[in-house]
Order: C-alpha cells, then sequence, then structure tokens
C-alpha cells in the first residue's frame, strides 16, 4: 500500500518538476543571449518614430567608436547611413593603437588615432563590435531592376579597396545587394529598399548622405531629410545607439545639416507638422541657389530675409561665401575672422570660401583667404596644406 502512495504522489509531482526544469533552461539559455550582447536595451528606442537625446552628435568617428567601445558592444548589426563604405582598410599597427586608444581614459585618448567615415567600420569589424552591416547609400542605384549589376559598377568604379572576386560575388537580395566585403557580411540599400531588423541595430548618420540623395531625388535637402527618417519610421527600426557625424569634407556651411537632422532625431514631431521651422526654409532656399551656381540669387534672397536671423552662423557663411565668390568687399568676412579666433565652425569656414575661390580659378584670392586662416588659427592643418600646394605650383598663384 506505502508503494501505491508513493507511486501515485510522484505521478503527480512529475509533471510540475518537468514544467520548471523546462522553465529554468529557457531562463538560461535567455541570460546565455543576453550576455553574447553586451549593451542590448530591453526597449531599444525606434528611429523617427522615438524622441533620441543622447549620443545624437559626434564631432568625428573616434567618439563613435569610443562609445561603441565604453558599451562593450559586440557582434552587433550596423545601420550605416552614408555615401563612403567605412571599410577602408587599417593598417595592423593603427589598429593595435586603436584597440590600446579605445581602452585609454580620457576624451582625448584617441585624438591621435583618427579614424573616419572612411575606414571606421574596418576598424570595429576587427575589434568585435560588428557582425553585419547594412549599408544605406544615396545613390539610385538599388531602385532599378539591374540593382545588382549597378552596385556592382558603383564599388569597382569608385572603391579601390575592395577585392574584384568579393564584388562579383555580391547578389540581389530581399531589396539589397548582399556579400562579403573586407571580410564582413555587408547589405547595399537605399533608404526605400531597407528591411525590417528583428535586432536593435547601432546607427551612424553621415551628414553627408544628404545633399548627394537630395541630388539624385532632384529634391531639396530638408524635403530629403524628413523623407529619410519617414522611411526608416515606417520599418519601425530599433537602435540601441545612434551617432550623427559630420565627414571632415562637408563644407561648414552645411553644419545646418547636422543641426536640423539631430533635431528631427530629438523631437519627431518636427517633421510631422505642415511646415518646417522658417529659418531651416531659408537656409534650405540659400544652399539649393547656392548648389545650383546661383550666387547671386543667394545674395539677393540673404539680403532680403537675412536680417531676421542675424546670429545665425550658417546664413553668415553662405552669405560671405557668395560675396567672396563674387568678388565683393564682405563685411561678413570681418566678422567671421573674429569669430574664428574662438569658433572651429567658422575657422572652417574660411577655409572653404578659399578652396571655392581656388575651383573657380582665383588663386592670388584664395591665397589670401588660406593665409588669413593660418594666422588667426595657427595650426590649421587645411590651411597650410591648401598653400603649400599652391606654392608647388609654377602658375599657381598670378
Amino acid at each position: 500500500m506505502e508503494i501505491l502512495e508513493y507511486f501515485i504522489i510522484t505521478m503527480q509531482i512529475l509533471p510540475k518538476l518537468i514544467v520548471g526544469f523546462l522553465f529554468l533552461q529557457i531562463g538560461l539559455f535567455s541570460l546565455y543571449a543576453c550576455s553574447g550582447q553586451p549593451g542590448r536595451s530591453e526597449n531599444p528606442k525606434i528611429i523617427g518614430v522615438d524622441p533620441f537625446s543622447l549620443e545624437l552628435r559626434a564631432e568625428n568617428y573616434n567618439e563613435v567608436l569610443r562609445s561603441w567601445g565604453k558599451k562593450r558592444f559586440k557582434n552587433r548589426t550596423i545601420l550605416h547611413v552614408s555615401p563612403y563604405s567605412g571599410l577602408a582598410p587599417v593598417p595592423d599597427d593603427r589598429l593595435r593603437r586603436l584597440k590600446e586608444g579605445i581602452g585609454a581614459a580620457g576624451p582625448s585618448a584617441l585624438s591621435e588615432i583618427e579614424v573616419t567615415g572612411h575606414d571606421y567600420l574596418f576598424a570595429a569589424a576587427r575589434m568585435g563590435m560588428v557582425k553585419k552591416i547594412y549599408w544605406v547609400i544615396p545613390f539610385s542605384y538599388v531602385d532599378y531592376i539591374d540593382a545588382e549589376a549597378r552596385v556592382k559598377q558603383y564599388l569597382n568604379d569608385s572603391v579601390s579597396y575592395f577585392k574584384p572576386e568579393d564584388i562579383d560575388s555580391m547578389r540581389f537580395s530581399d531589396g539589397c545587394v548582399t556579400g562579403e566585403l573586407s571580410g564582413i557580411e555587408t547589405h547595399i540599400c537605399g533608404p526605400s529598399t531597407l528591411p525590417s531588423f528583428d535586432v536593435p541595430v547601432l546607427a551612424t548618420v553621415n551628414t553627408g548622405f544628404f545633399p548627394v540623395f537630395a541630388s539624385e531625388k532632384k529634391k531639396n535637402i530638408l524635403g530629403v531629410m524628413k523623407l529619410f527618417l519617414d522611411s526608416l519610421a515606417f520599418r519601425r527600426i530599433g537602435a540601441d545607439s545612434l551617432h550623427i557625424v559630420s565627414q571632415a569634407e562637408e563644407l561648414a556651411l552645411r553644419g545646418y545639416i547636422h543641426e536640423e537632422i539631430s533635431e528631427m532625431l530629438r523631437n519627431p514631431d518636427t517633421t510631422g507638422g505642415a511646415e518646417p521651422p522658417e529659418l531651416w526654409r531659408l537656409r534650405d532656399a540659400a544652399d539649393n541657389l547656392l548648389a545650383g551656381g546661383g550666387a547671386r540669387e543667394v545674395l539677393a534672397l540673404l539680403k532680403a530675409r537675412g536680417g531676421e536671423y542675424p546670429e545665425d552662423p550658417y546664413l553668415l557663411l553662405m552669405r560671405t561665401t557668395v560675396e567672396l565668390l563674387l568678388g565683393m568687399t564682405s563685411e561678413g568676412l570681418e566678422v567671421i575672422e573674429k569669430k574664428c579666433q574662438t569658433e572651429k565652425l567658422f575657422c572652417k569656414g574660411l577655409v572653404d570660401a578659399g578652396v571655392l575661390l581656388k575651383n573657380q580659378g582665383k588663386k592670388s584670392e584664395a591665397a589670401i583667404i588660406f593665409a588669413k586662416a593660418l594666422k588667426l588659427n595657427g595650426g590649421d592643418k587645411r590651411a597650410r596644406l591648401e598653400l603649400d600646394k599652391m606654392k608647388k605650383s609654377p602658375s599657381a598663384v598670378k
């Protein structure tokens, strides 16, 4: 009788023990899965839907790597929005010093070991941070029926460091051209062909993307910024990290793109209204005219409307630049020279104006601007480089 009672009790308890064991296994598996993805949040923010308040504005890609290293991100999916691949090879000795710099304390740990928009993903992948990349390009190649051939042609013509056999092996799949570049799984997509993601991404957006995207779509920059964010919001892409970065080659007067796209991400309601802020519209109109070669039209617009925003640095840079291009005496130049002594943006804008003058063949005027920039900001590497190049050319300065 005792044996029978023991058997009955055991059969009653056994299912509960089995269920408990299964839950324990599931819990341990979940813990293991999470431990393989350090830094992954339980509630990632949806790009273009949820407000982002942290990590938006990065001075350079050093800051991006430092942030990823600090959060111990490993084997992550990257949403890389840029005209540049980010996959240019990094030599082993520099890669070693980068790893040491990431682990070092202090904000300037990487100051002498720079990465750029051309190579930061290669470095991040070699440090174990990156598993796969979704590279969103501003070009329309992936919108065509022969997307695969167009993307391959672009990579062969424009990027010198990918192996031809890697490019040849890429295939069009699910709206993107996919393969392995620099040893990393890479998907090349457009904003409207991106897939949905089942894991949170680490996102970086290069502001140089938007002028090219605007040219491709034959729209204004402000319009394509909204189009881009609407496209991401529709796909409900979750992100654990999001950085907006300006490429060093970008004109200082286009720094407003960084400011405005950051504000759109901080406050998604900005893009939901019928009209963007009036200042944004004025900057956009002036930039569009300048990009189209309408220097006199820009000047007329800013003479009529610029006084409404006398402290806006980007309108000041635009007006001063077109005055210099038109060979006019610029009152704005004096303001920029003064501000250059304390604000890097204006020093960069001064050198940008010199480069534009040089490209127009006005080399003596350009040399004067470069000399001013060098005098005001003695360590300005670009100004020194431009002057050195002009000195080496016998006909550089007339």
